[in-house]
């Protein structure tokens, strides 16, 4: 179940990025409260979710970029 860039090919990287933003904007909202359903929730740490982003977003950019790359290659 990978999502589909817009090339038509499904993306391992983009799939891990959209889900990792949704767990982060999740954990977000669920901060506003202290306990949902008798669960506590942790206060929302923006060095976490920043340390936790990054490094999705970078390898899904970094490919994006890569294959940029290789198209320039490919046309020369």
């Amino acid at each position: 179940m990978l999502i589909t860039k817009t090339n038509g090919k499904k993306s391992h990287s983009l799939t891990m990025a959209w889900v990792s933003f949704i767990i982060v904007c999740l954990w977000l909202v669920l901060s506003i409260f202290e306990k949902v359903a008798g669960i506590n929730i942790r206060a929302f740490d923006p060095m976490v979710s920043t340390a936790f982003l990054v490094p999705m977003l970078a390898n899904y950019f970094g490919g994006k970029w890569l294959d940029s790359q290789r198209k320039v290659e490919e046309d020369k």
